[in-house]
C-alpha cells in the first residue's frame, strides 16, 4: 500500500475524525508501511477540525521523532488546530519556531494568526504579526491585506492603541498599493470602513481617489460606509452630500444608505 492511497481515503472520510484516526492507526500496522508527511499533516488537519488538539499535538511530535522534515503546510495545520480551540499561546509559540523547523510562514500562516488575534482582541500580538508580515520576503496576497486591515479596524480600545493601529493601517495600505496586486474593491472598502470606524471620515473619503485610479467604481458598501462615517462624526452636511452622490450612481439609494443617514440624526 502506498501512503497516497491512505491519504485519498482520509480526505474522503475527513468529516469522521474517529474513523479517520482508526484508519491512520491501522495503516501503521501494515508490514513495511510508513506514513509520509502529507498523511500526518492531513490527519492533524482532520483532528483539528474535530477539536482534538491533544491527539493532533501527539502526531506532530511523532513527525519529529520519526525524523520527517516539517514543512509550512504541516505547521499551518497544527497552528489551525490550536486556534480552533483558542490555544493561542501554543499557536504563537509554534509560529515563532518555524525557522527552527526549516520552514517559513506563508499567507495562510499570517491569515490564521491575524484572524484569531483580531477576533479576540489581542492587540499587541496583532501588531507584532503585522511587523513580521512587513519584514517577510514573501508578498502578501489581497486576502491577507484584507484580513489585516479589517482586524485593525477593531483596535479602538484606548487612544494610544488607536493611534498605533491607525499608523499601522497607513503602512499596510501603502504596502498594498505598492504590491502590484490586482486592484480589489473589497480591500479598498475595508480601508474606508477602518478609517471611518476610527473616527477619520476625511481619510476614508480620500480612498475614493485610489479606487478610481485603480479603474474601479465605488459600490453600495463604499457609499454606505462613507455616509455612516460622516454621520457618526456628526457631520450631517457631508453625510447628506454623499447620500446625494450615491443616488446619482448605479449604486443608487438603498435601505442601508437611508438607515446610515437616519442614524446620524
Amino acid at each position: 500500500m502506498h501512503p497516497h492511497q491512505v491519504c485519498v481515503v482520509l480526505k474522503k472520510i475527513k468529516h469522521d475524525a474517529s474513523l479517520s484516526l482508526k484508519l491512520f492507526t491501522w495503516a501503521k500496522t501494515i508490514p513495511g508501511f510508513k506514513h509520509d508527511l502529507v498523511n500526518y499533516s492531513t490527519m492533524i488537519m482532520i483532528l483539528g477540525d474535530d477539536g482534538n488538539y491533544l491527539m493532533a499535538e501527539a502526531l506532530f511530535v511523532e513527525i519529529q521523532e520519526l525524523g520527517l522534515r516539517l514543512d509550512t503546510f504541516a505547521v499551518n495545520n497544527m497552528i489551525r488546530c490550536y486556534t480552533r480551540v483558542n490555544r493561542i499561546q501554543e499557536a504563537l509559540d509554534l509560529y515563532r519556531k518555524m525557522p527552527y523547523f526549516g520552514c517559513h510562514p506563508d499567507n495562510c500562516t499570517f491569515g490564521l494568526l491575524i484572524d484569531w488575534c483580531g477576533k479576540f482582541g489581542s492587540r499587541k500580538e496583532l501588531q507584532r504579526i503585522f511587523l513580521d508580515l512587513r519584514a517577510s520576503p514573501r508578498n502578501a496576497d489581497a486576502q491577507t491585506f484584507n484580513t489585516m486591515i479589517h482586524n485593525f479596524c477593531k483596535q479602538r480600545d484606548f487612544t494610544n492603541a488607536r493611534e498605533a493601529a491607525n499608523q499601522m493601517k497607513a503602512w499596510l495600505y501603502a504596502d498594498y498599493l505598492r504590491s502590484g496586486l490586482e486592484p480589489n474593491l473589497i480591500v479598498y472598502n475595508n480601508v474606508i470602513l477602518s478609517y471611518g470606524s476610527s473616527g477619520f471620515p476625511g481619510h476614508a473619503q480620500n480612498i475614493l481617489g485610489d479606487i478610481r485610479k485603480a479603474g474601479l467604481a465605488p459600490d453600495r458598501f463604499t457609499y454606505c460606509t462613507l455616509i455612516s462615517s460622516w454621520a457618526r462624526a456628526g457631520a450631517m452636511l457631508q453625510a447628506r452630500r454623499w447620500f446625494n452622490k450615491a443616488c446619482k450612481t448605479k449604486a443608487g439609494p438603498s435601505i442601508e444608505m437611508c438607515n446610515a443617514l437616519i442614524d446620524g440624526y
